[in-house]
């Protein structure tokens, strides 16, 4: 397979998922995939982190969400002279090498970011200054900043500033706790702020506060935060001037920063900052639907063929077409009938922890391959990347290609390389970073 095809199929399903609509205000978010309807729900919680840097002084570290404009989320570090570096992210979880876009910046206490606040496109930061101002750096959409603005004054009081991109009224806002543990609401009209709403007393055992996007999918804005105790604790409906409180997890005593990444439009995980400089990433989890047993999806492999990944020519290969079930979730392609329970399960499993189903490429050949298949992408590609004509596991039913976007060391590879074997899926050794023929897109059914 050419790295072309499979990026023109990526751009395609990019294309897709840019048209998914938006949840209605107490509801789940749904979108139609390829396969047919794919429901998302809120997640359930987190699940254990992934250390994805080190270094990071959580007291300086900033999350300014998308600010490299590329779909992933980025960080931003104050070195001690006074310089802003960005670390554009890229898939994966990775970085780009830092580029400094300001300097001067030693003189601000706070800085937060993963706001939209002049609302024009591009995020931006606000900044508190040793003096107690309260000043907006607008995004350029280029890496750099528009002047910067007063917005405010007078705010060393306050021990959390957290801005939000809608709050009441459906305007950003910024969310702030006193030294008396008191939180209010800064509404704001055209970006000016307007009266302040007191959201009542009690807060002073909150260590972190952040906010969480829109993290229970209910259309509302909510925070997180994390207790004195250690509780990781999510409160939903900042934009409505009241909480719901409950407690994502807890030993969290070690963390000093804490930021929501979304990895995807569905997914968000929490990045957090350990009292070591370790950066590490915690993925959402959500409720998994149950999985269906398709007709004929224990029928079993004859012992008078080879494993289905030896490479050893048979007759029969591509030539079983009785024996193939529809893959439920991506029903214009088909899978050996005793690969498909365990297959529904892998994916139900990443569908929970990615938020969408497995990245199964859409190239007409990803999964099972008749003979004549086998002879057309011979044709196209020849070896070493293509089996020979009778020898490919592809013709048992019994392999898949995924999407080259999810190469070795990305979050997907590295989950499917991890938890595949769970479900019988593995990729061969031959197969790993390294190996005599590095295919990073290439599982096979190994039971």
């Amino acid at each position: 397979m050419t790295v072309i095809r499979r990026l023109s199929a990526a751009l395609a399903t990019v294309a897709l998922a840019s048209t998914i609509a938006l949840p209605a205000a107490g509801g789940t978010r749904s979108a139609v995939a390829p396969g047919g309807a794919e429901t998302i729900v809120a997640p359930v919680g987190i699940t254990a982190p992934t250390q994805i840097g080190r270094g990071w002084p959580a007291a300086t570290t900033v999350a300014p969400g998308d600010w490299a404009r590329n779909g992933h989320s980025d960080l931003m570090l104050i070195r001690s002279d006074g310089a802003l570096m960005l670390y554009a992210g890229l898939a994966g979880q990775r970085f780009a090498a830092p580029v400094q876009v300001g300097r001067g910046w030693q003189v601000m206490n706070l800085v937060v970011g993963g706001v939209d606040w002049n609302q024009d496109g591009r995020m931006d930061l606000i900044a508190r200054h040793t003096d107690g101002r309260l000043l907006l750096y607008p995004g350029n959409g280029r890496g750099g900043f528009l002047a910067s603005k007063q917005i405010g004054k007078g705010w060393n009081g306050m021990r959390h500033v957290v801005p939000v991109q809608r709050s009441l009224g459906g305007q950003p806002a910024v969310i702030a706790t006193d030294a008396n543990g008191r939180m209010h609401i800064y509404p704001t009209v055209d970006g000016r702020f307007t009266t302040r709403v007191s959201l009542g007393y009690g807060w002073n055992a909150i260590r972190l506060l952040a906010q969480g996007g829109d993290w229970n999918k209910d259309g509302h804005t909510d925070l997180l935060a994390v207790t004195d105790g250690g509780d990781l604790r999510l409160y939903a409906g900042a934009d409505r001037a009241t909480f719901a409180s409950s407690v994502l997890a807890t030993g969290w005593q070690s963390l000093g920063m804490i930021s929501v990444a979304n990895q995807t439009s569905l997914q968000n995980d929490i990045w957090a900052v350990r009292d070591d400089g370790a950066l590490l990433s915690y993925p959402s989890i959500f409720a998994a639907p149950a999985a269906t047993r398709p007709n004929g999806a224990t029928s079993p492999w004859p012992s008078t063929r080879p494993a289905s990944y030896s490479g050893i020519w048979h007759s029969e290969n591509g030539r079983i077409d009785s024996e193939m079930c529809t893959i439920p979730f991506m029903p214009t392609n088909r899978m050996h009938c005793r690969a498909i329970n365990d297959l529904v399960n892998l994916n139900n499993a990443y569908l929970a922890r990615f938020g969408r189903d497995l990245p199964i490429d859409t190239w007409p050949h990803a999964t099972y391959r008749t003979y004549a298949d086998q002879l057309s992408v011979w044709e196209e590609i020849g070896p070493p990347i293509a089996a020979t004509p009778g020898t490919s596991p592809h013709g048992w039913g019994q392999a898949i290609d995924f999407y080259e976007e999810f190469g070795y060391g990305t979050a997907e590879n590295i989950w499917l390389d991890t938890k595949g074997p769970n479900y019988g899926w593995s990729r061969m050794p031959w197969h790993d970073e390294g190996g005599s023929y590095g295919e990073w897109w290439h599982f096979d059914y190994v039971r």
